[in-house]
């Protein structure tokens, strides 16, 4: 056999078996890519993958491929359509690990060498992505004129047609989305609707009833329904949403739209007919029931449904509502009767109190106010946490003193409490009574138990009064009597009181035993900034 024959076969003969066994043959991708490169076929974006995906899981980045591409696409000893296939592979390799900037002057070192479909498609891809559409446009176009392949250049008309929407060519749009497919004709449909073409959109637009985001795609079709004013459409949809929606959550937004659509028609006596038709009603639905009766000021029937159905003895916010429609309904007996049953039923329920203090409060009845909260505190005396949610209550309606005296009364009979003190704090603090604010903390603080967690709520206070001496002494203690050293966060507080309290050598030496403790990267390095910040004062 001629030698040179025999050569050429078996360079043949290696390139076939080369990509057939791919690693095997040829060892990496890299090389398996570098190999491609040279044939005159276009550049394999799988290839390019595979590299990407294989530098990834070994380097953690792509500067080891990248590096390698390069050698060979500065090499001048190699010809220009394999040089710039090698720099477009470098710019895949970019855009794949978002660095634009690097991608984009690696397209243009390709096509400085050698304009290819491949090159001037990537260029189109890389300016579209980044925002840059006119540019992207005349990219676009030069591939259209290149490119032999029918899905690239329907890929591209698609693209163009996209790009080129704004609101005065949306008809372009609309009819290239009626030759498409559906999947196609619900993306231009979001298109026009933010466009401002929801009419346009509901056209196109077709739900999914086995898609995960059927609900979602409902709404949308509701929601276009109404800026259009299709009510038809946001009507059947948003009932629809309803139907299949699978949380509280949703079916009480899809409701929301449901009354939304019918009180734009102003229509909301057929809603109401409607509700009172529904058979097996939800609580949601009940509660838009009562909700239109009230403002269609059918109170009556609104009472009625409320006592016909059967309420949950803790569903405190559905028997308020009745004590709303009393008070709406300008039925006041009524309701202070309903409020004084309520108070001797549930005693340590504050809204009780609350809603009939209030009322009273409204119609200049101090005295009476007053009353309901002497009531409460009488039932509830041994109560720290009723007394103190009460006391917010009383501090809104002008009974701040009262509230205040209603606490002490509670400690002078049972002892300081966490939340009571505290609650005088708070009360005295954003009063700018710093002396009182600091007697409530000190009360806490002596009665305490030395271990105790509550310990840091009183170093929060006196840190607050920025009386930085006495949160220092606190966490000092703590660190001292626990066996164990304080978590990361303590410490981090204690290095910090030491700073601002002078204690400049303390707080280094903490700071060094955080990042010598902490195996984190975020927290070694806070810590090492702190250390580096107090070091360098």
């Amino acid at each position: 056999m001629n030698p040179n024959l025999f050569s050429l076969f078996l360079r043949r003969f290696v390139k076939i078996i080369g990509i057939g066994l791919c690693w095997v043959a040829f060892g990496t991708p890299i090389e398996v890519l570098i190999e491609d490169n040279a044939s005159p076929n276009r550049l394999s974006l799988t290839l390019i993958d595979d590299v990407y995906t294989d530098s990834i899981k070994t380097y953690r980045s792509v500067e080891e491929p990248v590096a390698t591409l390069t050698s060979d696409a500065e090499d001048e000893n190699n010809t220009n359509a394999y040089r710039a296939k090698s720099y477009l592979s470098i710019a895949h390799l970019y855009w794949r690990y978002g660095n634009f900037e690097n991608a984009i002057q690696a397209v243009d070192q390709a096509l400085e060498l050698n304009e290819t479909t491949d090159g001037t498609l990537l260029k189109a891809r890389l300016l579209d992505a980044q925002g840059e559409e006119r540019e992207a446009i005349n990219w676009y176009n030069k591939t259209l004129e290149s490119t032999e392949l029918e899905d690239e250049r329907e890929f591209i008309r698609i693209r163009l047609a996209m790009i080129g929407v704004n609101t005065t060519n949306v008809d372009d749009l609309y009819a290239l989305a009626q030759q498409q497919d559906q999947e196609f004709k619900n993306r231009a449909a979001l298109t026009l609707a933010i466009l401002g073409q929801p009419d346009k959109a509901i056209e196109l637009y077709r739900p999914d009833p086995n898609s995960k985001h059927y609900f979602r795609q409902l709404l949308r079709l509701t929601e276009w329904g109404l800026t259009s004013e299709d009510y038809e459409t946001a009507e059947t949809h948003s009932w629809l949403a309803y139907d299949a929606s699978t949380t509280r959550f949703d079916g009480l937004y899809a409701l929301t739209l449901v009354d939304e659509t019918y009180r734009k028609q102003e229509n909301l006596e057929e809603l109401l007919e409607i509700l009172r038709n529904f058979q097996d009603k939800d609580r949601d639905l009940i509660d838009l029931q009562i909700d239109l009766l009230i403002d269609l000021e059918l109170y009556d029937e609104a009472i009625a449904l409320y006592h016909s159905i059967e309420q949950e003895t803790d569903d405190i916010e559905a028997r308020y509502r009745l004590l709303q429609i009393y008070d709406i309904s300008k039925r006041t007996e009524e309701m202070i009767l309903e409020y004084e049953r309520l108070i001797e039923q549930e005693p340590n329920v504050v809204l009780w109190y609350s809603g009939l203090a209030s009322h009273y409060i409204s119609i200049a009845e101090r005295e009476q106010s007053w009353a309901v909260w002497r009531k409460l505190q009488e039932n509830n005396a041994d109560n720290i946490d009723i007394l103190t949610h009460a006391g917010r209550y009383m501090n809104q309606m002008g009974f701040e003193s009262e509230s205040l005296e209603m606490i002490k009364q509670h400690a002078d009979a049972y002892g300081p409490t966490t939340t009571g003190q505290i609650f005088l704090f708070e009360a005295h603090y954003h009063k700018g009574r710093y002396n009182e604010a600091t007697e409530a903390l000190n009360v806490l603080l002596e009665d305490l138990p030395e271990d105790s967690g509550d310990l840091r709520i009183v170093a929060d206070g006196f840190e607050r009064l920025q009386k930085y001496e006495n949160a220092l002494a606190i966490f000092t203690k703590l660190e001292e009597i626990n066996e164990e050293p304080l978590g990361y966060d303590d410490r981090m507080r204690l290095a910090w009181l030491h700073s601002v309290n002078g204690n400049k050598e303390e707080s280094l030496q903490i700071w060094q035993e955080i990042w010598l403790a902490e195996t984190a990267p975020a927290r070694r390095s806070f810590a090492e900034s702190q250390f580096l910040l107090i070091a360098a004062e």
